[in-house]
């Protein structure tokens, strides 16, 4: 794990959203992590119409 490399505490992790699981959200409040999920999010939830 990367935090047996380092020699200090890891506040902020940069990931993008490949990371986004319960199990690395829950590892990140358990350690006092902030996880901030990077890449791009859909706009609109909805189909745009057809004329």
């Amino acid at each position: 794990m990367t935090r047996e490399i380092l020699s200090t505490d890891i506040e902020k992790v940069y990931a993008d959203g490949a990371y986004n699981s319960p199990v690395s959200q829950e590892y990140c409040q358990d350690n006092e992590i902030s996880l901030q999920l990077t890449g791009r999010l859909p706009t609109s939830t909805t189909k745009p119409s057809v004329s």
